[in-house]
């Protein structure tokens, strides 16, 4: 441990996180841990509907009520234009990459239907 000798350190490596946000995932220790348990915990089956559809069963055994953490699904596709995620009615974030598509989902028994272009 060595103490800053300036708080503006301080400032300006939060400055800098901050700056990052795209990149880095700041959260409480006991949020990590639950995604950790949560992502360890999780099964996921990937089956083709259709061309550019995909029913995704994201599911795991711990209860609910605590871990509610969303967790990110990568799937690997070549050159994505476009991308949906659907779970019971409601839309799922989603981010398209050159080579991937990505979206955030917790465990539950309701499947995900991702399409993509």
């Amino acid at each position: 441990y060595a103490a800053f000798t300036d708080p503006e350190i301080l400032r300006a490596h939060l400055a800098y996180v901050k700056g990052r946000d795209r990149d880095l995932w700041v959260d409480t220790f006991a949020t990590i841990a639950r995604y950790e348990k949560e992502r360890d915990d999780a099964q996921l089956a990937v089956s083709a509907a259709a061309p550019g559809r995909v029913a995704c069963s994201l599911t795991g055994t711990l209860d609910p009520a605590l871990y509610d953490v969303p967790l990110t699904v990568v799937l690997d596709l070549p050159a994505p234009k476009s991308a949906r995620a659907e779970r019971a009615g409601r839309t799922l974030p989603v981010r398209v990459s050159a080579d991937s598509i990505q979206f955030d989902a917790t465990p539950s028994p309701e499947p995900i239907i991702l399409t993509w272009q």
